[in-house]
C-alpha cells in the first residue's frame, strides 16, 4: 500500500547525494584506469609479437645453406635484447595499470557500501515515517468516531 509520503524529509539527503557523486566521480576515474590498463595490455602484446617475428626473421635466416652474416645477428640480437627491456618495462606497466585499477575496484566497493548505508537508513526512516502517519491517521479516525458517537446520542 502506498503511503502519502508528501511530509517525509530525510534529513541526510545532502550527504547520500554526495556520496552518489563521489560513486560517479571514482567510476569516472576507473574508467580512465581500466583504459590505461588496456592501452598498456595492447603495448604489451605488440612487444611480444616483435620479438616473436624477430626469432622467427632470425631462425629463418639460419636454416638457409648461406654464408652466416655476423653483423646482422648481432644487430638482430640487439635489437631482439632492446625488445625484451622493453617488454619487460610493459608488462611491469601492465602490472602497475592493474594495481592501480584494483585500487580504484576498492575505492568503488567502499563508497557503494557508504551510499548503501544511507539508503538503509533512509528507508527505515522513511518506514518510522510511515508509522508515525499512520498512528495520526488512526487517531484523527478515532477522535472522529468518539466525535460522531456523541452528535448520534444527545442523551
Amino acid at each position: 500500500m502506498s503511503r502519502d509520503r508528501r511530509g517525509f524529509r530525510f534529513a541526510l539527503q545532502p550527504a547520500c547525494t554526495r556520496a552518489e557523486w563521489e560513486i560517479d566521480s571514482i567510476q569516472a576515474d576507473n574508467a580512465i584506469l581500466r583504459q590505461a590498463f588496456n592501452n598498456a595490455e595492447a603495448t604489451a602484446a605488440s612487444i611480444e609479437s616483435a620479438i616473436a617475428a624477430a626469432d622467427a626473421h632470425l631462425l629463418a635466416n639460419q636454416g638457409t645453406n648461406t654464408l652466416i652474416d655476423v653483423d646482422a645477428r648481432r644487430r638482430a640480437l640487439v635489437y631482439i635484447g632492446h625488445l625484451q627491456g622493453r617488454l619487460t618495462d610493459a608488462r611491469q606497466a601492465v602490472e602497475d595499470a592493474r594495481r592501480a585499477w584494483d585500487e580504484g575496484l576498492a575505492r568503488l566497493r567502499v563508497a557503494r557500501q557508504y551510499a548503501e548505508g544511507f539508503e538503509r537508513h533512509r528507508q527505515t526512516a522513511l518506514a518510522e515515517h510511515d508509522a508515525m502517519v499512520a498512528r495520526q491517521d488512526y487517531q484523527a479516525a478515532s477522535d472522529d468516531w468518539l466525535q460522531r458517537l456523541q452528535w448520534k446520542d444527545p442523551a
